[in-house]
């Protein structure tokens, strides 16, 4: 009787993990936000800030400085690039321009280790632009 208690107690964490679908688990969507989104959406305001705001507002949220690698002008809100340059903090999301989006993306603390020190402060929002259509 002992020996199927533990069998028992043993099985109940990975199956408790196991049978929900929310939880810890992110889908790409929740991560990605398309231009197809945003048009299919009523966003009030032009900026980029403002689609994130309304779509994404979470990756907006406050996270905290978790990197051994604090600059003095760290901030404990994810830091913005733009076609994989750095651009600021995430105030700039005002100054980019919502028809100029092609896709944003939210990479978490451990993903945003790929941007280096600024990323690993607590994470990176990296807008993609629209390429000109040349004529």
């Amino acid at each position: 009787m002992i020996p199927r208690l533990a069998v028992i107690a043993a099985l109940a964490p990975i199956v408790a993990c196991a049978s929900g679908s929310g939880g810890n688990f992110t889908s790409s969507r929740s991560v990605v936000l398309t231009a197809d989104e945003i048009a299919t959406h009523n966003i009030e305001g032009s900026s980029a800030y403002d689609a994130v705001a309304r779509l994404r507002p979470k990756w907006l949220r406050a996270r905290g400085v978790k990197s051994l690698h604090v600059e003095s002008d760290s901030s404990e809100y994810a830091y913005i690039f733009v076609d994989g340059r750095p651009l600021g903090k995430f105030g700039t999301l005002h100054d980019i321009p919502l028809y100029q989006v092609s896709e944003v993306r939210f990479y978490d603390v451990a993903e945003a280790a790929q941007f280096g020190p600024r990323g690993e402060q607590a994470g990176v929002i990296e807008v993609r632009l629209k390429k000109p259509e040349h004529q």
